[in-house]
């Protein structure tokens, strides 16, 4: 099976009070998309620090709401997303049980670390432990 893993994200984050909410859209568009499009993979982890604080701006939440619909809708890939320490556990989980139908998943509690996901395809079957 094969796993597209990335992290940290950050997305919303400011340097030197500068937005890099611009080149984040830009990798997101030029890199990530293509990545997927290119590796054709099973499945895809974005594991923690999608944002890079608790309250997100707007356009940040913006960008990752694309990302969630263009990977559901045009890869049909299943994707992993676990909270990481900058992201609000209560924040991330809104919409978590109805992304499921969409083969998307939130984990976002300790919970979540003893009931993994099992993504199968064909013969091959994948669990994932988020910890």
């Amino acid at each position: 099976m094969k796993i597209l893993h990335t992290s940290d994200w950050h997305l919303g984050k400011t340097l030197c009070k500068h937005s890099l909410i611009e080149d984040q859209q830009y990798f997101i568009e030029n890199n990530f998309f293509p990545a997927i499009e290119r590796e054709k993979p099973d499945l895809i982890i974005i594991a923690g620090d999608i944002f890079d604080r608790a309250v997100a701006p707007i356009e940040a939440i913006n960008i990752f709401n694309n990302v969630l619909f263009k990977v559901s809708h045009d890869y049909s890939t299943p994707l992993v997303i676990i909270s990481g320490n900058h992201d609000s556990r209560e924040r991330m989980a809104v919409g978590a049980k109805l992304l499921r139908d969409q083969n998307i998943y939130i984990l976002n509690s300790i919970d979540s670390f003893f009931n993994p996901i099992t993504i199968e395809k064909g013969p091959e079957r994948v669990s994932i432990y988020p910890l």
